[in-house]
């Protein structure tokens, strides 16, 4: 990595950082320009390097890259890794690099309690995730924080070749 490219990851986040901070952002950002975005799946049998990239006029460039090899569990080695770059609009000079797992957590799951601030009904009081790991945890996190009336969380959550589990996650 060029000097002077910072890495941020958990570590590099401001002290207090929480979901309020997350979802304002996502908001934010839908204020914004649309962004061009596009993909790009390789596959070798069952793993995969996936690219998004997205540009928003006026605000920068990015890219997430990660791979997608589910047979790490043997290896001891989580089977999703990757890495954001992000690029200056003006100048298309790389400013950062940033965990895909920072992305992942963070982004997603503030994603989600946006638009359902924008759509769900104000005294929804059971909350259904479907999904698993860190999606399914940053989830139950974001929707714990922002939408204080839930009174229970579900959690519909499968591993490739197992059966899905039904759990109850415990509000944070």
């Amino acid at each position: 990595m060029p000097a002077g490219i910072p890495y941020i990851d958990a570590a590099s986040l401001p002290p207090g950082f929480g979901w309020t901070d997350a979802v304002d952002a996502i908001a934010e950002g839908h204020i914004r320009a649309p962004a061009q975005i596009t993909d790009q799946f390789l596959n070798r049998g069952e793993d995969s390097f996936v690219n998004r990239a997205a540009w928003i006029e006026g605000f920068g460039v990015g890219v997430k890259s990660f791979t997608v090899f589910p047979d790490n569990v043997q290896h001891q080695r989580p089977s999703v890794q990757g890495a954001m770059l992000i690029f200056d609009d003006q100048t298309g000079a790389p400013l950062a690099v940033v965990d895909s797992g920072l992305v992942t957590y963070w982004k997603t799951a503030a994603d989600s309690v946006y638009g359902a601030s924008l759509l769900a009904r104000s005294d929804s009081k059971t909350l259904l995730i479907v999904g698993s790991d860190i999606v399914a945890d940053s989830l139950v996190g974001a929707y714990s924080a922002l939408f204080p009336g839930l009174e229970r969380i579900l959690v519909l959550g499968a591993k490739p070749g197992k059966k899905p589990r039904i759990g109850r996650a415990t509000r944070q």
